[in-house]
């Protein structure tokens, strides 16, 4: 008799956390949504507030329908039409995204992806693409890393459907806020740019950059870019999981 072949080992994702609030950043600020937040990431953040998805200490490993079992007890009993795939860094599973991806629009969910935006390579793995991407460009004075191609290459692929979000901290210098605004103009000027002032860090070191680089990075990216916002982390200030 042909031998058996071995069983598969099930397709799992580290998920840190899964629950429904009020979106309170970037372009869909007050949205109510489901949460999916992935554990791991590839980047330490100066600013992170997210200690236990980016270690992944309290994390479970669940299967696609594990996953999609406890998504749909929470939305029966709080329904929400977008769903909001975070971090962690998401991107860090894409065979597993492309299972969960297509099962959650079936679900009539509008899917938000959330990612620090520096794993081209794995976003482009995703043949389910999610409908909008909020992408980071992450400075070198937080992550103490040189990103500017991985960004590039990122928004390149996803600008369609991209909008980029850019902590302002204060050692956020003036030459890393220009590159940030040259790479979205130069790949496409109709990406919305959120800057957004450090509002929390783990260390409590971390602050926001000063009301006067604001102003400044707000005028200089109006000038190339169609729309530019200065936001907050809003869920921090209503007291929002």
């Amino acid at each position: 008799m042909p031998a058996k072949p071995p069983a598969q080992t099930p397709l799992t994702a580290p998920v840190a956390d899964i629950f429904v609030s009020v979106q309170g950043e970037g372009v869909y600020c007050g949205q109510k949504q489901l949460f999916i937040r992935f554990a791991g990431c590839n980047l330490r953040c100066s600013y992170c507030d997210e200690p236990a998805a980016r270690s992944g200490t309290k994390a479970k490993r669940l299967t696609v329908r594990q996953l999609l079992r406890a998504a749909d007890m929470l939305l029966q009993n709080n329904p929400a039409g977008n769903v909001s795939l975070t971090g962690g860094e998401p991107l860090l599973y894409p065979d597993f995204l492309n299972k969960l991806i297509p099962a959650l629009k079936r679900r009539g969910l509008r899917v938000h992806l959330e990612t620090n935006g520096t794993l081209p390579r794995a976003y482009e793995k995703l043949r389910r693409k999610p409908d909008v991407v909020a992408a980071d460009i992450k400075l070198r004075s937080a992550t103490g890393r040189e990103l500017w191609v991985e960004h590039e290459q990122f928004l390149r692929l996803c600008h369609e459907r991209a909008f980029v979000k850019t902590v302002l901290h204060s050692k956020a210098s003036r030459e890393e806020i220009l590159k940030t605004i040259n790479i979205i103009a130069t790949t496409d000027p109709t990406i919305p740019l959120i800057w957004q002032p450090a509002t929390r860090s783990t260390s409590g070191s971390v602050k926001s950059a000063p009301a006067a680089l604001l102003k400044w990075a707000l005028a200089k990216a109006a000038k190339r870019l169609q729309t530019v916002k200065v936001l907050p982390q809003m869920h921090v200030l209503w007291g929002l999981k």
